[in-house]
């Protein structure tokens, strides 16, 4: 979370001239629910699964940029499906950048500003 991925998607894919596929971005459209309401009303492994399943449709595209959500790669799954036609980089950044982008307004929908602080220690645990 807050490492760039997003953003280091774009240049690559602009460099590339390969398409840019955001598993978030893939997750939010349609008549889906938004990551808050799943988790809320379904819990977190209904979320994952539908994470898995975007990987899955993904992995057997070639020539694409994949940025995906920090819960993928939780999945030996989900990196299974991406090694087999591609290359994983994984971006690292410090506690404190995620931390600043993460409460960024608007950005982490999710996260609701008096339990900021106490995910954030339990996610980095």
């Amino acid at each position: 979370m807050g490492t760039g991925k997003s953003t280091v998607g774009k240049i690559l894919a602009k460099k590339l001239g390969w398409p840019l596929y955001d598993t978030d971005s893939m997750n939010r459209k349609g008549n889906r629910p938004d990551h808050r309401q799943i988790f809320t009303k379904r819990g977190e492994e209904q979320f994952r699964l539908m994470e898995m399943q975007t990987v899955q449709l993904l992995s057997v595209l070639d020539k694409i940029i994949v940025a995906t959500g920090g819960g993928v790669p939780l999945r030996a799954e989900n990196m299974q499906e991406l090694e087999k036609n591609g290359w994983i980089v994984h971006l690292a950044a410090s506690r404190r950048r995620s931390w600043n982008v993460s409460i960024k307004p608007c950005e982490r929908r999710c996260w609701r500003a008096r339990t900021r602080s106490s995910r954030w220690r339990k996610i980095l645990k």
